[in-house]
């Protein structure tokens, strides 16, 4: 990334980076939240 680019342009670059960022984390916290989930259910489904 340059350095002379205007500070709008790079606000909205940190801010689209941060929503990215955030989005990830929240995509890999619902699946680990479903995966445990499944897990669960199998083990149950096992010895239950």
């Amino acid at each position: 990334m340059t350095n002379n680019m205007p500070y709008p342009v790079k606000l909205v670059a940190a801010l689209i980076a941060a929503i990215v960022v955030g989005l990830v984390i929240y995509l890999v916290a619902a699946l680990h939240v479903y995966i445990i989930a499944a897990v669960v259910w199998l083990i149950s489904a096992i010895f239950g």
